[in-house]
């Protein structure tokens, strides 16, 4: 096998050269949206620095994106693309992105490409390669950034299938006929597990696996004897086009790429990590940089991307620091791993709150086979319960026992939720069994990057899902 070298990699170990190219972007970046509405609104003055700024949400935009008012832009309106994304319970959100941006965009994906599989320090991608994708089509930013990858890196990288307009099924159905021909793929494990693998009954010959999905580590052993390769991590924010390069010492890691955006963190609660109050309330000066976080602590990730009008961005994703840095590609950057979404939480009676990671880790300490769950509150009768929507990996299955290994392992993790049995006297999980193939027909249906939702699924997604 011929090998490239890491030359796209080379600047994520020169911390002096990152550190100046940061300070210049951002004076850059500010320079450029301060005659704008934006930067009025946002109260940019000569002297402002980035620490004066006071964070934003989506919402903060929303007037300006969607009336695609240019005197609000850093560029002409024509150097813009209009993208969507499904957003937060199903309600869509509209974004104009820069074509600067997605270009920096590609410029991470090369480096992404190199890193998912570094072999005695070097890469094994090879210019020509193909990567499978099962994105949504334009206006989706998923498809928006395919269809640049398509077009821009051609002679880099072959995207495939090349029509991302395709139903979702005929994608799946291309991997199947093509596996052989694909070295890098990106999917949800519900698809790799059960639509993709009992159709092709063999080991696969990957280079690069992505799973992009938040169960990938409690599904390690299982993916790895399927995918035949690395399982690489990889962080994007579909509403800011964000991506980050995959760690090759960590795996599931991953490391923000410094030429394209800053990146600054507000501290969570280690154990009860429920932003739900607290994001409405922060501070400029509660945020810290990237050079101010530490290893085994949580954060809630705030970006600004030096070629989009956003300003310390509340991305509403909780990541977690693994590592000081990356001695496999020689950088001093940390190291993260998601976490959990800040808005995906569970509370019951005010008394304990239960996120995904939670729910994943109590699934698997209960050593039940699933193909997927959803899970959301419920109230009946004044009582608050977590519904867990399960669909069983086997066919015959008794729905009393699981019920029980799963509350009794809950117990075990979160002794807030156990005194809610205690207190209340009532056990707060409500579990349902939905039929086979019922998460397969859901994604089928998805728009944008097709993955479950696990906690507070939107209504219409509850309902495909719950159709017998």
């Amino acid at each position: 096998m011929a090998f490239m070298s890491l030359d796209e990699l080379k600047f994520l170990s020169d911390m002096r050269m990152i550190e100046g190219l940061q300070a210049e972007e951002l004076r850059r970046k500010m320079d450029s949206l301060r005659s704008t509405s934006i930067g009025r609104k946002l109260k940019l003055g000569g002297k402002t620095q980035i620490v004066d700024i006071k964070p934003t949400s989506y919402d903060f935009y929303a007037e300006f994106f969607h009336n695609k008012i240019s005197d609000a832009l850093m560029f002409p309106l024509d150097q813009y693309e209009e993208c969507m994304t499904t957003g937060t319970l199903g309600i869509p959100k509209r974004f104009l992105v820069s074509k600067a941006f997605i270009m920096d965009a590609m410029r991470t994906f090369k480096a992404i490409l190199m890193a998912a599989n570094l072999q005695e320090g070097k890469t094994a991608f090879q210019r020509g390669d193909t990567f499978y994708l099962n994105a949504a089509p334009k206006p989706f930013v998923t498809g928006v950034l395919a269809d640049y990858v398509a077009r821009e890196m051609a002679s880099f990288v072959r995207v495939v299938p090349p029509d991302q307009s395709r139903p979702f099924h005929e994608k799946v159905q291309y991997f199947i006929d093509h596996h052989k021909e694909i070295h890098y793929a990106l999917m949800p494990l519900v698809m790799l597990f059960h639509q993709v693998y009992p159709k092709i009954r063999q080991t696969l010959d990957l280079k690069g696996f992505f799973p992009f999905d938040t169960a990938a580590e409690a599904h390690m052993k299982r993916i790895r004897e399927i995918v035949n390769c690395r399982v690489s991590g990889v962080y994007a924010s579909t509403e800011t086009c964000l991506s980050t390069i995959p760690s090759a010492e960590h795996e599931l890691g991953f490391v923000f790429d410094p030429r394209s955006m800053y990146c600054e963190f507000l501290l969570m609660n280690q154990t009860k990590p429920d932003t739900s109050s607290i994001t409405e309330n922060i501070e400029p000066k509660d945020l810290v940089p990237m050079s101010g976080v530490k290893k085994g602590v949580r954060y809630l990730l705030f970006i600004t991307p030096f070629k989009s009008e956003l300003m310390r961005y509340n991305t509403g994703d909780i990541l977690e620091v693994m590592d000081d840095g990356d001695s496999f590609i020689g950088t001093e950057l940390p190291v993260f791993k998601f976490f959990s979404r800040a808005a995906k939480v569970i509370s019951l009676v005010n008394f304990t709150t239960i996120n995904e990671s939670e729910l994943l880790l109590a699934l698997t300490r209960s050593q039940i086979p699933y193909v997927d769950f959803t899970a959301r509150l419920e109230i009946e009768d004044g009582k608050h319960y977590l519904a867990l929507y399960l669909e069983p990996a086997t066919e015959v299955v008794d729905k009393n026992e699981l019920e029980q290994k799963i509350h009794q392992s809950l117990g075990a993790l979160d002794p807030d939720y156990a005194n809610v049995n205690k207190f209340y006297q009532y056990s707060p999980l409500k579990l349902t069994i939905i039929p086979k193939g019922s998460f397969s027909r859901l994604l089928a249906t998805k728009q944008g990057f097709p993955k479950v939702d696990r906690i507070n699924m939107a209504e219409k997604d509850l309902r495909i899902l719950l159709l017998s």
